[in-house]
């Protein structure tokens, strides 16, 4: 069976410890959270995901700049 994984990015961390807590609860997907934008975009670098959440008020870098450099990338 394949794991799915998903990249929570969300400066809040209760916000996102309860998203995260809700999408991991089928054993076929691993969730991973980052704290902003250029945190995510250096575990994008690591690794795969099938999905990307993002939030858009974030501190370093906001989530608009996060996917424009996403897209480029």
């Amino acid at each position: 069976m394949s794991v799915d994984r998903i990249l929570v990015v969300e400066d809040e961390k209760l916000f996102a410890q309860l998203l995260s807590d809700a999408l991991s609860d089928q054993e076929s997907i691993e969730v991973s959270m980052a704290s902003n934008g250029k945190i995510a975009l250096e575990m994008l670098e690591q690794g795969e995901y099938s999905l990307v959440l993002t939030d858009i008020n974030m501190p370093e870098m906001n989530g608009r700049e996060f996917l424009k450099r996403l897209r480029s990338a």
